[in-house]
């Protein structure tokens, strides 16, 4: 599993994240939370599921299910808000794709 690094916007004005290619063991996101947004890029024929892991429950004892987002084929994009709800016991949120072929990823923190 990789980390990937979040990028952070400055106030002057900054140059857009960096993109990195899904590993097929999964990647890491640190510190979910407020302001962390995902950028999912896909460019194969297909579309591609991604898979947040959420490890812990709400305040009543019932699990916080898994978040699974369909990027489209061919030029398909989405961005995912990253709840602290996704965070485990190291905080950090766990990534794993059904298929990782022609998927890239970009974390962004927001202030």
């Amino acid at each position: 599993m990789a980390v990937i690094a979040k990028f952070t916007p400055s106030p002057t004005g900054a140059t857009a994240p960096t993109f990195v290619a899904a590993t097929e063991a999964g990647d890491v996101i640190n510190e979910p939370g407020p302001g962390c947004v995902v950028i999912l890029k896909n460019a194969n024929a297909a579309t591609r599921d991604v898979t947040f892991a959420a490890p812990g429950n709400m305040p009543n004892g019932v699990a916080v299910p898994d978040l699974t987002i369909t990027v489209p084929a061919t030029t398909g994009e989405k961005w995912v808000v990253l709840g602290k709800e996704y965070a485990n016991s190291s905080n950090q949120c766990v990534v794993t794709y059904a298929d990782h072929e022609d998927v890239t990823i970009a974390a962004v923190q927001l202030p």
